[in-house]
């Protein structure tokens, strides 16, 4: 049996539904979630130690974040620096649970944003005025893509680029 790995933010209710499923909670503040789905630069990163619901240690390279925040094992961290990936940021993660030592994982802040997906043949919604409740208090998001159901990628803005974060939302293409 496979054991997988989620991460959510204190307030986020674990479903329970997967058996497989280990929930571990996160207290990464919003300003901070805000820069890393926008792949900003954080400046005074403080490492975070978060506690898993399980007694078994992680042994997978990749978390599932809430807000698709890509957190990852040493080994996948390395990987990437040996392949020459540029234009990512790391910044230390400590996952602890009640039977193991913490485990250093890394929040992996992929800089390199593109505007490339091709609106004209994919399937999304954009925060509106209408759309967004109290958007006076968040004006940033005016624009940007609420609901990706179907993100086909535009070759002419991707260009050449292998790794990198689309502008508007929190996915992370490979």
């Amino acid at each position: 049996m496979t054991t997988y790995w989620r991460i959510v933010a204190q307030s986020g209710d674990f479903d329970g539904e997967d058996p497989n499923q280990v929930l571990v909670r996160h207290d990464i503040p919003d300003w901070a979630v805000n820069k890393l789905t926008a792949g900003e630069v954080i400046e005074d990163w403080i490492t975070l130690g978060v506690c898993a619901s399980s007694d078994e240690q992680p042994t997978t390279d990749y978390l599932f974040a809430v807000d698709l925040i890509p957190i990852v094992s040493e080994r996948f961290k390395s990987i990437l620096l040996r392949h020459g990936v540029r234009n990512i940021d790391f910044y230390p993660l400590d996952v602890g649970g009640v039977g193991f030592d913490s485990i250093r994982y890394w929040v992996a802040n992929f800089r390199h944003v593109i505007d490339g997906i091709d609106r004209n043949k994919s399937l999304f919604e954009v925060w509106t005025k209408e759309t967004l409740l109290f958007w006076e208090k968040r004006p940033w998001l005016l624009g940007q893509f609420r609901y990706v159901r179907r993100a086909i990628l535009d070759p002419q803005q991707v260009g050449e680029a292998s790794l990198f974060r689309l502008w508007g939302c929190s996915i992370v293409v490979v």
